[in-house]
């Protein structure tokens, strides 16, 4: 009588395949990823504090827009709030580094919308589109959670936060 043997079972996923960089990637690498994913993340804080200093120059660029000079900060929170679940949500469906690459894209051509235009309602579309950022903050820490080597988590997220509040503070500096 023949002996049955079992089907082989899958071994379950090693810590190796769970799409985190290893232990072993170099220390160069982990630190360029991590500094592009804080860069990312400063973005939108950056943005706000700027907005804020900029505020009488912009006024002085677009003089028609008159009392309704606040929409300029204004909109970005309010496209940030209504887009930043649907953000999330395409970016557990279609990949975190697709849809921050996608996010910084849409941020980028609000800024050079911005930058180029000298007509108030094209120039609150541009502050609409770099809206679309706020969502990066959220995929940056999830990100950093998903590809990160289990050991530097926690510093990585320690920087983030840093970095975060450092561009908050910056943005008024830099444009002085």
């Amino acid at each position: 009588m023949a002996e049955e043997t079992a089907p082989p079972v899958a071994a379950p996923p090693g810590p190796a395949d769970d799409g985190r960089l290893p232990e072993s990637t170099s220390r160069a690498r982990l630190i360029t990823v991590l500094v592009t994913v804080v860069l990312l993340a400063e973005i939108i804080p950056f943005t706000y504090s700027l907005a804020m200093v900029i505020t009488p120059l912009v006024g002085k660029s677009f003089p028609a827009a008159g009392a309704q000079i606040s929409w300029m900060v204004t909109i970005i929170g309010i496209v940030g709030g209504a887009t930043i679940v649907l953000i999330t949500k395409a970016a557990d469906l279609w990949g975190k580094k697709r849809m921050m690459l996608i996010s910084a894209v849409v941020f980028w051509i609000g800024t050079l919308l911005c930058a180029t235009t000298s007509v108030w309602a094209l120039f609150l579309v541009g502050r609409g589109l770099e809206g679309i950022a706020i969502a990066m903050s959220a995929l940056c820490y999830s990100l950093i959670r998903d590809i990160m080597p289990r050991s530097w988590v926690p510093i990585t997220i320690g920087f983030m936060g840093t970095g975060i509040g450092i561009s908050g503070v910056a943005a008024p500096l830099i444009d002085n």
